[in-house]
């Protein structure tokens, strides 16, 4: 009886071990439109605002969790005779709770951290930031999901202040 009873709790404890490793890679893609908020001295240098493009390598937990590396780069911003661009990277911890039988939306929200470099001209200044968002996503196909994410950034520099970033993407899931 004992045998059968270690047996029984060694192979539940596979099972469960076996359950909590299914994860699924996944890439994506986003445009984001970030509200820049910057030391009032670089007025005449940054706008207000940066157009980027982000590429994301994810894997997803279940269906309730997920992490994300990002890489952003925003197209050169041009204010008079000054360029300016920021780019970062970093990683997202991301939570999901699916709604409906189905499961086809989820609400999102994210907590993460990345390293922000904000040029401008020959200049530039780099720092921590830190993020926290929230979001939907759409599974629209067996692979393919559509998001929109609002995120709020804190970055530790004297340049940049912060950053209300939206964005929209999509990802592939392998």
């Amino acid at each position: 009886m004992k045998k059968i009873l270690l047996l029984a709790g060694v192979a539940s404890v596979v099972a469960m071990s076996a359950n909590a490793a299914n994860f699924t890679p996944y890439v994506g893609v986003d445009y984001n439109y970030s509200l820049v908020h910057h030391d009032a001295s670089m007025n005449n240098w940054m706008s207000g605002h940066a157009n980027s493009g982000s590429l994301i390598l994810g894997t997803s937990f279940g269906q309730y969790a997920s992490v994300e590396a990002f890489y952003q780069l925003s197209k050169k911003e041009h204010k008079a005779d000054k360029r300016s661009q920021i780019q970062a990277y970093g990683a997202d911890v991301l939570g999901h709770l699916p709604l409906g039988c189905m499961g086809e939306w989820e609400l999102l929200g994210s907590a993460g951290t990345g390293w922000y470099d904000a040029k401008y001209n020959k200049d530039n200044d780099s720092g921590w930031g830190y993020r926290l968002g929230a979001g939907v996503q759409y599974n629209f196909a067996n692979n393919w999901a559509a998001r929109a994410m609002y995120r709020h950034v804190w970055v530790d520099k004297s340049v940049l202040d912060c950053m209300n970033e939206f964005s929209l993407g999509v990802r592939y899931y392998f």
